[in-house]
């Protein structure tokens, strides 16, 4: 059981802080230049899930439950205020991990408030969590939000997070902070507020929900769900959440995490200057404060609105809506095909990349610049509910002389009814005035009527377009090819026949009984639908939705960021440039990500995928799947059947679960979990973390620092080059260290352990254990069970523990201790020093000057050559019976035959005398006995 947050005074909170931890102290205005290395989101959430526990000299660990699975809670033990907080402190852990937390009697974690303090115990198994337990005193109902804030806290340890730095119970900045952004605002693990820390630019605030590094940690531990928040969700006025912080209230920090959906933050109710930033692992400051809004990695908000401040808005890369209200505001549209309102007040707008619109509704709004507006990249300004607004009715706002540009220095001003509404900077006044309104436009094409009444393609193909009916019909069969590559508008088109598709905005069918293989889709925002014949549809620039359906399909979405789904049938699927979604479906499925981000389920089937370039996440699904993240930060999850999975270049997450699976990390600082099944993991190049979990597994760390745990099962771990950790857990685990300063820990049961070339340190812990140091000087432990234990070449040190044990301590200058048990010890060569602890042990010094101490019991000291001389027997006792054996000296005959031709003698030295043997004219000082006076007759009751 580990004790977290043990802080039993229950006026004091967790951490123990003074008073001034617990006011609002401002915000920072200035930065103190950080001694310690600033750690990145990827850093501070290792440290977290593994850094703290091994820094602790434990195990890292979590529930075994994957992402959308079920975790039992008991609340019982809480008063009513207790466990509505409770609940709302699971709720923010629900809302990043996909877990559901039901109650139960027999719950995984339970809830108490009798005891002084807050903190949580768990009971592990290896690295699994069996149970926890929270304990928050109801004295800290006193601190308001800081009671739900401790409850996030202690939950977060339940679930197996660590603090963010090696401290508990109390901690000091200056001395105990491991990186400079050791704070509140990144992790809810943290012992340090905003205030506290001189790094942090932000302004003091308690948490409503988990942070940035949390909520990372936390999906590394169980998986990044993708079934929170999936609908268009609303965060801040008119919250369409229950979860306690959505609101945005003042005075709470908040990280959002949203699965999918077009999502809107919405302040237009508040009066403070906001500053909000709609990318991902950035900070936001809201309702005057500053730093208290982040969006997680892997979230996107479309859309953000803000009050009567004057506000800065920045987007994304999606297609956003950002609308401001009074005041001088400055909206930045980044990229995709955004719009903008500035609302009232001397507004700065600019677009960024893509085929943006400005919005006017009121004449109040004049005043404006806009910075990047280019008719070219498809830009637009509506105004047309601001001639509803004026009173204007009439169809040509331009030759009525209701619109017109006026030139001016570095552009042109947009005036409207005479009021000067936009400066457009670097537009001229002789510009497309009526292209630039027309918002109808965007993007242009190609009219449909323009397409000949009758087209003849290759391969025979007959398109017949009329105004009525809108049909295409194929008379002659054969591998047909409905060809948009050239259309730069949006189209849906369903090869199946009879079903009614848009090209553009003129309804198109494929007649029933006509067979079209291939669909070319244009540069717009398409939408391609297959049909039971082996489809080739390649969805071309723009973001594209492409369905293969039945048979054995090949889609390419091209440029942009595309869905695309195989269906049945053994498909083949590129994802080509953009972010994209791949389906496989089912059959045995060729996939690849290509560029940017993907994320790629295989589903049913022996599918291969290949993420290519990108951070790629690859779902293999049912089936014996391959998967090849390619570079970047990937994330692999084989899911059932025996997979193949390879990271490559990147700091990879490899999942095996259930199946004999095959992991490989590749190059860089990897993390592999082999789940279920006899599994085989390789680390390669950089700092790896292997888990193999479950299975008689192999795992080969390669080079770099590594850490492995070999779990349940027979495992076979090797550390290769590096100083590695090796965890051999249940099972009749083989560890080998390998070159490097290895730490091997065998675990339970009988386990073989090699520590190889290097400083290492091996523990057997239970078991009859086997360990061979090997070169360097090696401190081994055989704890319990009737261990083996050699130290090989070097200065070791070598302890037994309990049982009866074997050990050999090699070439070099040995320490080695019996310990408990009837042990079996010889120093090997070098001067050594062999202590036998307890119990009746038979001790060799071997060759050198060894000090031997027997110890309690009745031992036997053996000299097996006469390069075995020149020891110390410290506590030999000839009143229990202790004896020397000399056997091996002798060339022939008995010990008794030596001791009447007089070949061993004593000689005195002090109160201490000298076993003396001589077969060759050659005196050899064998064993210097401590208090044994050399008068003592030499019988063959102690000389054996």
């Amino acid at each position: 059981m580990c004790l977290m947050c043990q802080a039993l005074d229950s006026n004091q909170p967790f951490d123990v802080h003074t008073d001034t931890a617990l006011t609002d102290g401002g915000v920072q205005t200035s930065l103190t230049a950080a001694s310690q290395p600033v750690y990145s989101l990827d850093q501070i959430a290792d440290y977290l899930t593994e850094g703290f526990w091994l820094g602790r000299g434990q195990q890292p660990r979590s529930f075994d439950v994957q992402a959308g699975g079920t975790i039992t809670v008991n609340i019982t033990g809480l008063d009513a205020l207790g466990k509505a907080t409770a609940l709302q402190a699971l709720d923010a852990w629900s809302t990043v991990t996909g877990l559901t937390f039901t109650q139960s009697s027999n719950a995984m974690i339970s809830f108490d408030d009798t005891q002084s303090g807050a903190y949580n115990s768990s009971i592990t198994s290896g690295t699994t969590i069996l149970s926890s337990s929270v304990n928050v005193h109801t004295s800290w109902q006193a601190y308001g939000d800081y009671y739900l804030q401790t409850f996030i806290h202690e939950i977060g340890h339940a679930l197996g997070l660590g603090h963010a730095g090696n401290y508990n119970g109390s901690a000091d900045f200056g001395t105990q902070a491991h990186f400079a952004n050791d704070s509140w605002q990144m992790t809810v693990m943290s012992y340090f507020s905003n205030n506290e820390n001189p790094n942090v630019l932000a302004s003091f605030a308690y948490l409503a929900t988990a942070q940035l590094a949390d909520i990372l940690a936390i999906q590394n531990l169980y998986g990044t769900p993708a079934n929170v928040q999936t609908g268009n969700t609303i965060y801040g006025d008119n919250t369409n959440l229950s979860q306690h912080g959505m609101g945005l209230d003042n005075g709470k920090a908040v990280a959002i995490f949203d699965s999918a959906g077009t999502d809107t933050i919405d302040l237009s109710s508040r009066t403070s200057n906001q500053r909000i930033d709609l990318y991902a692992e950035r900070f936001s400051d809201i309702n005057g404060k500053t730093g208290n809004l982040a969006i997680a990695r892997g979230t996107v908000i479309e859309n953000a609105f803000t009050g009567s401040g004057s506000d800065h808005i920045t987007g994304n890369a999606a297609d956003n809506m950002l609308m401001a209200g009074a005041g001088d505001d400055t909206l930045l549209g980044e990229g995709g095909n955004d719009t903008l309102v500035g609302g009232d007040g001397a507004d700065t707008l600019t677009g960024g990349t893509g085929g943006d619109v400005f919005v006017y509704t009121a004449a109040s709004e004049a005043g404006d610049t806009i910075t990047d507006f280019s008719l070219a990249q498809g830009d637009r300004i509506d105004i047309s509910a601001l001639f509803a607004a004026i009173g204007y009715a009439g169809t040509n706002p331009i030759s009525d002389c209701k619109v017109w540009l006026s030139a001016a220095t570095g552009g042109a001003w947009l005036m409207v009814n005479a009021v000067a509404m936009a400066f457009l900077a670097g537009v001229s006044a002789s510009a497309d005035l009526a292209t630039m309104l027309d918002v109808e436009s965007v993007p242009v094409g190609p009219d449909p009527d323009a397409y000949d009444t009758r087209i003849t393609l290759t391969n025979s193909f007959v398109l017949t377009w009329t105004e009525a009916a809108s049909i295409i019909r194929d008379t002659n069969g054969g591998i047909d090819t409905l060809d948009l590559s050239a259309v730069t508008y949006g189209n849906k088109i369903d090869l199946n026949g009879g079903i009614t598709g848009m090209l553009g905005s003129k309804k198109i069918t494929i007649e029933p009984g006509t067979e079209i293989e291939n669909l070319l889709l244009g540069t717009g925002r398409d939408t391609g639908i297959g049909n039971d014949l082996d489809n080739r549809i390649e969805g071309g620039a723009g973001d594209d939705k492409l369905y293969g359906n039945a048979g054995a399909d090949t889609l390419n979405g091209g440029d942009g960021k595309d869905s695309l789904y195989g269906g049945d049938g053994s498909d083949t699927i590129t994802g080509d440039a953009g972010m994209d979604k791949i389906y496989g479906g089912s059959g045995d499925d060729s996939i690849e990500g290509g560029a940017d981000n993907d994320k790629i389920y295989g589903e049913d089937g022996d599918d291969h995928i290949d993420g290519g370039d990108g951070r790629d996440t690859l779902y293999g699904g049912s089936g014996n799947d391959s998967l090849d993240a390619g570079t970047g930060d990937d994330k692999l999850y084989g899911h059932a059947g025996d997979d193949s999975l390879t990271g490559g270049a990147g700091r990879d997450s490899l999942y095996g679960d259930v199946g004999d699976d095959v992991l490989d990390g590749g190059a860089d600082d990897d993390k592999l979990y082999g789940g279920d099944g006899n599994d085989t993991l390789t680390g390669g190049d950089g700092k790896d973390s292997i888990k193999a979990d479950k299975g008689d597994d192999l795992a080969n760390a390669g080079a770099g620092d590594d850490k492995v745990y070999g779990g349940d099962g027979d495992d076979d771990l090797s550390g290769g080059t590096g100083n590695d950790t090796l965890y051999g857990d249940n099972g009749d685990d083989l560890l080998d260290g390998g070159a490097g300063n290895d730490k091997l820990y065998g675990k339970n049961d009988e386990d073989t352990m090699f520590g190889g070339e290097g400083l290492d340190y091996i523990k057997g812990d239970k078991g009859d254990d086997y360990a061979d140091g090997g070169a360097g000087n090696d401190k081994i432990y055989g704890d319990n069970g009737n261990d083996t234990l050699l130290g090989g070449d070097g200065d070791d040190y070598i302890k037994g523990g309990n049982d009866s044990d074997a050990m050999d301590g090699g070439s070099g200058i040995d320490k080695l201790y019996g310990d408990a048990g009837n042990d079996l010890i010889d120093g090997g060569a070098g001067n050594d020093i062999i202590d036998g602890g307890a119990g009746n042990d038979v001790i060799a010094g071997g060759p050198g000057a060894d000090t031997i101490k027997g110890g309690s019991g009745t031992d036997t000291f053996v000299f097996n050559a006469v390069s075995d001389a020149g020891d110390l027997l410290y506590d030999f006792s000839l009143r229990y019976g202790e004896k020397i054996q000399v056997s091996g000296l002798l060339s022939g005959g008995t010990v008794a035959d030596a001791l009447s031709e007089g070949l061993f003698w004593l000689e005195a030295e002090g109160r201490n005398a000298w076993l003396v043997f001589d077969d060759n004219g050659t005196e050899v000082d064998l064993a210097l006995i401590r208090n044994l006076a050399a008068t003592t007759e030499l019988t063959t009751d102690w000389l054996i």
